[in-house]
């Protein structure tokens, strides 16, 4: 017998953050219901959200995803450049949010949708890392709904984007193919002596 798909906690809402050199990535998981709590207007009142609900409102969903958290880089607010939501499999809402990259520094994550619901035990798990380093992690809630994280120099904007593992390989496929050639050239030459 296959073990039950449990949904995500009422009180529990997981976030991972990632501060990448090309932007930051934000995902965030919460029991479709608490999303309503959240969120109400954004389907017409408090439940759980079904596929139809996810089609009908996705443009208010979307409007909600965007509004879970505020975020500062710098002193400057990032505003989401593209929001996802989707369900799972379990039914939890799921959203993945993409923003411009966080500079250098301090970088912090309010959550501002912790206000909104019923309960001061809500809470929301936050993780921050960049591509090689952990950042910070906290327990956010309405009463300290912040986390303040600091973005090392190289993880960030100002990092230098690395070309693609792919480049380097064709970079590295064009000089064997030259040296190949090359070698048969010279085999052709002396052949013919």
């Amino acid at each position: 017998m296959a073990p039950d798909a449990r949904a995500h906690d009422p009180f529990q809402i997981t976030t991972e953050a990632r501060a990448l050199p090309n932007g930051l990535v934000l995902h965030a998981t919460l029991a479709s219901r608490t999303a309503t709590l959240a969120c109400p207007s954004a389907v017409g009142g408090v439940r759980s959200l079904t596929a139809a609900d996810l089609e009908q409102h996705r443009a208010a969903l979307d409007a909600c995803a965007r509004g879970l958290y505020v975020i500062r880089s710098a002193g400057r607010a990032l505003a989401p450049l593209a929001a996802d939501v989707t369900l799972t499999q379990e039914g939890d809402f799921d959203a993945r949010l993409r923003y411009p990259a966080a500079a250098p520094g301090a970088l912090t994550f309010e959550a501002v949708h912790l206000a909104r619901l019923p309960d001061a035990m809500y809470g929301a798990e936050l993780t921050v890392t960049s591509e090689r380093e952990f950042l910070g992690q906290a327990l956010l809630r309405a009463a300290s709904p912040a986390l303040t994280v600091h973005v090392p120099r190289g993880t960030a904007a100002d990092a230098p984007v690395a070309a693609p593992r792919g480049w380097r390989f064709t970079g590295y496929a064009v000089v064997t193919l030259l040296g190949l050639v090359f070698a048969g050239l010279v085999w052709l030459l002396r052949r013919r002596r």
